[in-house]
């Protein structure tokens, strides 16, 4: 692939992504809002909506309006679906008698990024208005669409809208339509402008799309290799694993003796000790095992990895060898242990009549996750390891910190919000909480995009850092070494 066309790509991939999150985003309606001019005392006012079968209390919703000196805004958030069903409704505007003026009528739309949230108002006045009906303690009525003023004389007033809701529904699919057209406008706008910023400044992007370039072409080289050396690759896993036994008594009984007395340590001391009761309605030692099982994994993987270049100095000094794929046979070796310890997960799962779910399948995701998180960190730790090797310490000191800095023995939830922010930050957060939704609490990975989106993006600089950390460093491996 050529410079120019990796611009190109780059410009039809934001235009790309652009028209998908404007079909995403839609723009569903989600409110019915009321301006009220100058109310002076606080009140309750109530929406009755007919879903065709009469109205009742069961379909209505109750809002506060607050005293004001100019405008209020009176909002009844609504789920996106009752829209398509409704066919008309009623407003109670308040329990006092009284003066009421509505200037306006909206459905509104809305939708959320982080802390951002843009919503657009759809007036519905000029087609609901032709069709008001007062019903009661409403002496007196002024309609100059869009104004309503009431004269209310009893404490029950309220009034109907039944209007024409086919057109109301062909309005609100013509809203939604403008604005998926907008963002696709937009992202088209966005994707030639960086183009052209990247036209301008070739001089200086080329410069930096050479790296990328020279980036993917070792990434490809890399997969291209790993399927071309998959038998070696499966060898020394195998001669990994069975090395880290071989002379010992019980063998292979070593790999989760270790793991599972700290497990039962663990839970001695908090189920008895400080007796911790069940989380959520599930048996502590459930909910304690889904945090300890990844994490596992995690720190045995990152531990001997950082030092499996100088385990392996005899095939890094190999010019024709690619020292590269070393991380990936201790994943795939301590990955066997992992298959053991999920197994025993499902023991107790099963002990304790958890729900068996399709959301069991999930965790083979969540495995991948943390695969490439730790083939990132792995190329990172391990190159540095070589010429410094205070990293090895520094991973162990690290790892106990990390172990109590993340949510496996205690409920993320007693933490107030704002410390709940910074422990999210913690990409192993994520999989821990991951194997959780997956076992316990049932929950797609897609229903948390922000942290999603969040643990990918780290994991991709990981990768991307730990690719070039490696090639700067390789051709001195041997020297050092």
């Amino acid at each position: 692939m050529k410079i120019q066309q990796l611009k190109v790509f780059i410009a039809l991939g934001i235009l790309f992504i652009g028209i998908m999150i404007a079909q995403w985003l839609n723009l569903s309606p989600n409110a019915i809002s009321i301006e009220v001019v100058s109310p002076e005392q606080e009140d309750t006012y109530q929406l009755f909506y007919d879903l065709g079968r009469g109205l009742n209390e069961g379909d209505s919703l109750l809002a506060a309006i607050q005293p004001s000196d100019t405008t209020a805004t009176v909002t009844f958030q609504m789920d996106e679906a009752l829209f398509t069903q409704i066919r008309g409704f009623r407003i109670d505007p308040g329990t006092r008698p009284g003066l009421v003026r509505i200037t306006a009528i909206r459905i509104q739309h809305e939708f959320s990024i982080s802390r951002f949230r843009f919503s657009l108002y759809h007036w519905i006045d000029d087609q609901l208005l032709t069709d008001f009906r007062p019903l009661h303690d409403i002496t007196a009525f002024t309609l100059n669409a869009p104004e309503l003023t009431l004269t209310l004389s009893g404490n029950d007033p309220h009034f109907e809208f039944c209007g024409d809701w086919e057109r109301i529904q062909e309005s609100i699919t013509h809203v939604q339509r403008q604005m998926a057209f907008l963002f696709s406008s937009l992202s088209f706008a966005a994707a030639a402008m960086i183009y052209g910023i990247l036209y301008f400044f070739r001089t200086t992007s080329d410069r930096f799309f050479k790296k990328i370039l020279a980036i993917m072409q070792w990434v490809l080289l890399f997969i291209k290799d790993i399927y071309d050396k998959r038998y070696t690759i499966y060898e020394l896993t195998r001669r990994d694993f069975k090395s880290m036994y071989t002379g010992s008594l019980l063998g292979l009984t070593w790999s989760f003796v270790q793991p599972l007395a700290m497990t039962g340590v663990l839970w001695f001391v908090f189920s008895k000790g400080f007796r911790a009761l069940p989380i959520e309605n599930v048996p502590f030692i459930v909910w304690m095992l889904c945090g300890l099982v990844p994490w596992y994994f995690f720190s045995n993987c990152l531990v001997t990895n950082t030092s499996v270049l100088m385990e392996y100095g005899y095939l890094v000094k190999k010019t024709n060898f690619r020292v590269s794929i070393l991380p990936i046979v201790k994943i795939l070796s301590a990955l066997i242990v992992h298959a053991i310890f999920i197994g025993i997960l499902l023991i107790f799962l099963f002990a304790y009549r958890m729900p068996v779910s399709i959301y069991w399948l999930q965790v083979f995701y969540y495995i991948a996750a943390l695969m490439f998180f730790l083939l990132g960190m792995s190329w990172v730790t391990s190159s540095i390891n070589v010429f410094l090797k205070d990293v090895a310490q520094m991973i162990n000191v690290l790892m106990q910190f990390g172990f109590w800095l993340t949510p496996i023995l205690w409920d993320y939830h007693i933490l107030p919000k704002n410390y709940e922010i910074l422990l999210k930050l913690n990409p192993m957060f994520y999989v821990v909480q991951g194997y959780r939704n997956s076992f316990i609490y049932q929950t797609p990975f897609w229903w948390n995009p922000k942290l999603t989106i969040y643990f990918w993006g780290i994991t991709v600089l990981m990768l991307f850092a730990g690719i070039l950390i490696y090639k700067r460093l390789r051709p001195h491996f041997a020297d050092v070494i």
